[in-house]
């Protein structure tokens, strides 16, 4: 079925498609690329990396079709597609989390500075309300000895 992994001994098999084969290829074909269509249709896009596995799995159906290739190649190449599909997959959820870490500590980093600046304002608030309810103080200091006033 479309989608499963190959299994060993469908990597093994040097046969090329027999003519009910070829148009069961055919049909195939049709029906994902028909699939393809309605949901594009329907306004459910596909990734990119979706959209170059399947270019590399309709090559490969292709080369069965025509016979140029055997089960074995198809197969074989159909495992090495899926398997460099899943990598990047894998790479891209792997940066994914890498980013969320980073913008989490971030975001931590944001707060820490905000909570600073509102203490920090709060203390200048506090010690600007302090100042103006205190009266003026003379601005000159007048010194006798051991006696300032």
């Amino acid at each position: 079925m479309p989608g499963d992994v190959p299994t060993r001994s469908m990597m093994s098999m040097a046969t090329t498609p027999s003519t009910k084969e070829v148009t069961a290829i055919q049909a195939l074909e049709m029906a994902t690329r028909n699939c393809q269509k309605l949901r594009a249709a329907a306004g459910v896009p596909t990734s990119a990396t979706e959209d170059i596995l399947t270019a590399r799995i309709s090559k490969l159906r292709y080369g069965l079709y025509k016979g140029k290739i055997p089960y074995a190649v198809y197969n074989y190449g159909l495992a090495q597609a899926m398997r460099k599909s899943n990598a990047f997959m894998m790479a891209g959820q792997k940066a994914a989390q890498k980013g969320k870490q980073i913008g989490d500590q971030r975001f931590q980093q944001d707060m820490m500075q905000a909570q600073m600046t509102l203490q920090m304002n709060s203390l200048r608030s506090s010690l600007n309300t302090y100042n103006n309810s205190m009266p003026m103080m003379p601005r000159t200091w007048y010194c006798q000895g051991p006696t300032c006033f």
